[in-house]
């Protein structure tokens, strides 16, 4: 049994009634007085926030935390979509895969984006997606504009540290997985030509 990917074009299903589709700051996420629970969802974010981006300032964290918009998503929902602008994205729950469609129509998945995932930095520049990300598994995720985490960037060099350090280990993973692609594809060449003179 595998998972169903939404088709390319189709947006996700946002759940109104599901807590976590609102910002992290919202007054729905408080808990009563006296009441003692697990962590919340914030304090989650903020937890995956610091493993992510280890060099930033706490005050800078706590900015992204208070400001997140958290999203449930379910399995083939589309989390941000190729050819668009990019939200910077951060994967709480759940599993994702990015997925790039070529100018032949092919599908191709990249790589499998898991929970502590930090996506999206094209975005900060206010580029377009380079590929879709797609939930496989039910999910919640974090995003910000590209221009809010610029402001936030500018002002604190050791944000700057942690996104270029996680930029570098995703597109090294991602190009990795493309030459993988690039080569089967050759395989796969070489192979119906010896097919075809075989006799």
């Amino acid at each position: 049994k595998g998972f169903a990917l939404r088709p390319h074009g189709q947006a996700e299903r946002p759940n109104p009634d599901d807590a976590s589709h609102r910002t992290a700051s919202s007054p729905g996420n408080k808990q009563s007085p006296g009441t003692k629970a697990a962590a919340r969802p914030d304090d989650r974010l903020q937890e995956l926030l610091v493993q992510a981006l280890p060099n930033a300032a706490p005050e800078t964290i706590e900015t992204l935390a208070g400001t997140a918009r958290l999203s449930a998503v379910g399995p083939g929902d589309v989390v941000f979509r190729q050819g668009e602008t990019i939200p910077f994205t951060l994967v709480i729950r759940g599993y994702g895969a990015f997925r790039r469609t070529t100018t032949d129509g092919r599908q191709l998945v990249l790589s499998i984006a898991s929970p502590g995932w930090l996506v999206g930095h094209p975005g900060i520049a206010g580029r377009a997606a380079s590929q879709d990300l797609v939930a496989i598994t039910q999910a919640k995720v974090a995003r910000w504009s590209g221009t809010q985490v610029r402001a936030l960037v500018l002002a604190d060099p050791g944000l700057a540290v942690s996104v270029i350090d996680v930029m570098a280990r995703f597109w090294g993973i991602t190009i990795e997985r493309l030459d993988g692609f690039i080569h089967q594809e050759a395989r796969g060449r070489v192979l119906r030509v010896l097919a075809t003179y075989a006799d």
